[in-house]
C-alpha cells in the first residue's frame, strides 16, 4: 500500500471518529436495561398495555403495606388485596413482573421486523453517515452489507441489538437510525435489556443463546487468521481470491457459494467493467 493510500485510509479514519462524537453515548441511553421485577424503572410508552390495564380498574384494592403502595404509584394499580412483603418470593417476584409482561405482550403486537428489516438496508444503500458510523462502532457493517446483496442473509436483530446494549448506545434516538421507529424492535428491547439486566447463567440455553451476540471488543484474531467472506469463521487455512487478493475463504465451497456476491466488487478492485447484469445478480 503506497503511502498515499495509507495517508487517505487515516484522514478517513479521523473523520469517522470526528463525526461519531456527534452521536449519545451515555449509560442512560440503556433504559431499556431494568430487571423484569423492577417495577419503579420500566420504560413507559403511550399505550404501553399498563394504561389501559389502568383504564380497566374501576377499584384499586387498598393495601397498607410498602411493596403495595410503591407499586400503585409507579404504575397506577395494584393486582392484588394480599400484602405483597408478606408474600413468598416467588409469588412476589410473579406480581411484580406482571408490568413487564404487560409491556411485552403490547410491544410484540405493535412490533414490525419485515418494516425495520428494509428501513435498516435501505440506509445502507443510500450511505446514512450516521447509519455507517453506528454500524461501524457495533462491528455489523459487513452483515448488513451482505444483507443488502442477498435479503436471506439478514442476521438475527440480536446482533445489532446486544452490542448497543454492551456499549450504551441504545437510545431511541439510534434505534429510529438503524430500524426506522422504535416500536418495531421494542419487544426485542424489552427482553434483551431484562436479560442484560439479569444475566442468565452462562451454561444455560438462554445464556448460550445470549453470549453468542456478545460484541467482544478485546477478543484479538491471531496472527494469520483471516475472517471468511462466507461465513465469517476464521481460519489459518484459508482460501484467497486469486484475482483480487481481498477476501479469504475457509475453502472452495464458501468461495463458490460467495462468488455472486463477491464477483462485482472483484472486477472492481481489478479495474474492470462491472456489468449490469453482475450487480442485478449480487442484489437479488
Amino acid at each position: 500500500m503506497g503511502k498515499k493510500s495509507k495517508r487517505v485510509r487515516k484522514k478517513g479514519h479521523q473523520q469517522l471518529k470526528s463525526a461519531f462524537s456527534s452521536l449519545e453515548v451515555t449509560s442512560t441511553n440503556n433504559k431499556y436495561v431494568v430487571a423484569r421485577t423492577d417495577f419503579k424503572h420500566i420504560p413507559r410508552w403511550p399505550n404501553d398495555g399498563i394504561e389501559q390495564e389502568v383504564s380497566n380498574k374501576d377499584v384499586d384494592h387498598i393495601v397498607n403495606d410498602p411493596i403495595n403502595i410503591a407499586f400503585r404509584e409507579a404504575v397506577g394499580f395494584c393486582p392484588t388485596p394480599l400484602p405483597l412483603s408478606q408474600n413468598d418470593p416467588e409469588s412476589r417476584d410473579f406480581v411484580l413482573s406482571l408490568p413487564h409482561m404487560m409491556q411485552s405482550q403490547t410491544a410484540e403486537e405493535q412490533s414490525d421486523l419485515s418494516s425495520a428489516k428494509e428501513y435498516l438496508i435501505a440506509a445502507y444503500k443510500r450511505k446514512d453517515p450516521k447509519v455507517m458510523l453506528l454500524l461501524l462502532e457495533i462491528n455489523c457493517k459487513t452483515a448488513v452489507y451482505k444483507a443488502s446483496c442477498d435479503n436471506g442473509r439478514f442476521p438475527d436483530f440480536r446482533y445489532f441489538i446486544v452490542p448497543l446494549f454492551q456499549k450504551n448506545l441504545a437510545s431511541d434516538e439510534n434505534i429510529e437510525l438503524l430500524f426506522g421507529k422504535v416500536s418495531h424492535v421494542r419487544h426485542l428491547l424489552l427482553e434483551i435489556g431484562s436479560q442484560v439486566a439479569e444475566p442468565p447463567p452462562s451454561n444455560s440455553p438462554a445464556g448460550a443463546h445470549l453470549s453468542q451476540f456478545l460484541y467482544k471488543e478485546d477478543e484479538k484474531v491471531a496472527p494469520g487468521q483471516k475472517a471468511c467472506a462466507e461465513c465469517g469463521i476464521l481460519s489459518e487455512d484459508n482460501v484467497k481470491c486469486t484475482a483480487c487478493k481481498s477476501v479469504h475463504y475457509c475453502n472452495r465451497d464458501c468461495q463458490r457459494k460467495h462468488w455472486t456476491i463477491h464477483k462485482p466488487d472483484c472486477l472492481a478492485a481489478q479495474g474492470k467493467l462491472v456489468p449490469k447484469s453482475v450487480l442485478q445478480k449480487a442484489r437479488n
